[in-house]
C-alpha cells in the first residue's frame, strides 16, 4: 500500500512541475496606448459677450463729459442708443423725485433704468452728466468746472451731437444704428439733430412740447433766444 502511496506522490509532483509557467511564458497583454494623432479634436473654447458698463469721457468744446456706457450681451457692433436729458441740472442717472406735484417720496433714475432696459434688449445705451451738473451744484461728483454766464441752450444741442460723433468711433458699436432719445428739453433737440445727421437711425421723443411735430420746426428752435441754461 505505501508502495502505490509512493507512486501516486510521484505522478502528482511530475504534473505540477509540467504545468508551471514563468513570467517569461506570459505573452505581454496588448498595448492600451491611444496615439494622439488619433484622438478627437477638442473644439476652440469660445466666450460669449455678457453685458457690461464703462465709464467714458466724451470730448466737446471745452470739457470731456463724464458719461457711462452699457454694453450689451452677444455680437459686436451693436446698435446704440444716446439719452439726451430734460432742462435744468441732471446727471447721468437723470433721478426725478416725482411729476405733476406728485412726489413718490423717493428719487426715480429715469435714464439708468432706461439704459439698463436698453441693454437687456441688446442695445448699447449711453448716458452723461449734463455740463450744468456738477459738484458745484450737488448734482454730481464729476470734476466739472462752474458753467460760464453765457452757456446757452446751443451748448446742450453741440453736447448731444458730441456723443453721436463719440459712439460712432467706439469699435463696439455699429455706426449706422446710433438713435437718439430725448427727454422733455431733450426732446426738443430731436427734429434738429435728425434734419443736420441724416445718418441717424432714428429718433424718440419723450414728453416733449406739446405742439405737432410740424409746428416744432428747426427754425423756430433755432430762432429762440439765447437765454442763459440756468433758466433751463
Amino acid at each position: 500500500m505505501s508502495k502505490w502511496l509512493f507512486v501516486m506522490v510521484l505522478l502528482l509532483t511530475a504534473c505540477s512541475g509540467s504545468t508551471t509557467t514563468t513570467s517569461s511564458d506570459i505573452p505581454p497583454a496588448p498595448s492600451t496606448t491611444v496615439d494622439a494623432t488619433t484622438e478627437a479634436a477638442e473644439p476652440p473654447e469660445t466666450t460669449v459677450p455678457t453685458m457690461r458698463s464703462i465709464e467714458v469721457a466724451i470730448p466737446t468744446e471745452g470739457l470731456d463729459l463724464a458719461g457711462t456706457l452699457r454694453l450689451p450681451a452677444g455680437e459686436s457692433p451693436a446698435p446704440a442708443v444716446v439719452l439726451i436729458h430734460g432742462s435744468g441740472p441732471q446727471s447721468r442717472a437723470s433721478e426725478i423725485p416725482g411729476q405733476l406735484n406728485m412726489v413718490f417720496g423717493f428719487d426715480i433714475p429715469v435714464f439708468a433704468e432706461l439704459a439698463d432696459a436698453l441693454q437687456e434688449s441688446g442695445f448699447a445705451a449711453l448716458t452723461y452728466d449734463k455740463r450744468s451738473c456738477g459738484s458745484f451744484n450737488g448734482c454730481a461728483d464729476n470734476g466739472y468746472p462752474l458753467p460760464s454766464d453765457d452757456l446757452t441752450i446751443e451748448a446742450f444741442i453741440d453736447d448731444a451731437r458730441a456723443t453721436v460723433d463719440f459712439l460712432r468711433r467706439r469699435p463696439e458699436i455699429d455706426p449706422d444704428r446710433v438713435s437718439i432719445v430725448g427727454h422733455s428739453q431733450g426732446a426738443q433737440f430731436v427734429t434738429s439733430m435728425l434734419e443736420s445727421d441724416p445718418n441717424l437711425a432714428r429718433g424718440v421723443m419723450i414728453a416733449g412740447p406739446y405742439h405737432p411735430i410740424h409746428h416744432r420746426s428747426t427754425a423756430r428752435v433755432h430762432a429762440r433766444p439765447a437765454w442763459p441754461a440756468r433758466h433751463w
